[in-house]
């Protein structure tokens, strides 16, 4: 696929206030390759339509009762030739001159926000053009590697997060393909198990708010008035609230608030004594 219609698929960002589920792989017997693994957890139901995604729950459930019934050798390594395969011939179209160099990759660092897949493309990548001496060889791998390299560095993730689901799909299309015929040459009769080695883990809803309770307090208040009523007793009035009436008193109060200090200091109070100490 050309970087140019990878970019003309969709130019906006994805913002979500939910917490983000995930694949959960369980392999014990160690069948499913790391590169598969990788491009599982990268599958985002958010970044998908629901046709989409229901389509890649099926393939994903073909591909669980396949891996389960093949030995783990050939199982690794069909996921691992074909996502190599792919990614390779799904390289972005790029000119030489707008390829960065390896040294200028080396001091990029990805964010959080990238998927598991694009670490683990960006890692591989990158230790494999360290590890070769050869310099043909070299030349080779980098005309295919430093394009992903190069449009990963220079492209926000979310974008390239919403983008790369197309190639996700596309790659598990044909692993499970590969996994077809393997299982069909290899003569490996295909087992019926409820035990599960991809799982998808919805995120947590949010908790409701719980409606407000009665405090026992009111409850009782509401006792004692209907009681009050019955025995034609007076209910407590809450005589703390300043009514219209009192203003005037309290402002002439608050006039004579010095005269009155004035008053207390005159009169001959008792000392007060430190009754405290023992």
């Amino acid at each position: 696929m050309k970087i140019s219609k990878l970019f003309t698929l969709l130019f906006f960002l994805i913002s979500s206030s939910q917490t983000l589920a995930q694949w959960e792989v369980r392999d014990p017997e160690e069948k499913v390759s790391v590169e598969l693994t990788s491009l599982i957890k990268s599958l985002r139901k958010d970044l998908n339509t629901n046709q989409q995604w229901n389509s890649v729950q099926e393939t994903l459930k073909e591909i669980d009762s396949i891996i389960q019934s093949l030995p783990p050798e050939p199982s690794l390594y069909v996921s691992k030739t074909r996502i190599y395969r792919e990614l390779l011939r799904l390289a972005p179209e790029m000119e030489s001159s707008q390829v960065s160099q390896t040294q200028e990759l080396e001091k990029v660092r990805l964010s959080k926000e990238h998927l598991p897949f694009t670490f683990w493309t960006w890692n591989s990548f990158l230790n494999d053009l360290k590890n070769s001496s050869d310099e043909k060889q070299r030349s080779i791998k980098e005309k295919f590697i430093l394009p992903w390299l190069t449009w990963i560095s220079q492209t926000q993730a979310s974008l390239l997060n919403l983008v790369l689901q197309d190639i996700y799909r596309e790659i598990l299309e044909l692993v499970l393909l590969d996994y077809r015929t393997t299982s069909a040459l290899l003569q490996y009769p295909i087992k019926q198990t409820d035990r599960r080695l991809f799982s998808y883990k919805e995120p947590p809803k949010p908790k409701e708010q719980l409606p407000i309770k009665e405090e026992p307090i009111l409850k009782e208040l509401t006792v004692l008035e209907k009681t009050h009523k019955k025995r034609n007793l007076p209910f407590p009035v809450n005589d703390w609230v300043v009514k219209d009436k009192d203003v005037g008193i309290l402002e002439k109060e608050l006039k004579n608030r010095e005269d009155v200090i004035d008053i207390l200091f005159k009169e001959d109070l008792p000392t007060p004594v430190n009754d405290w100490e023992f």
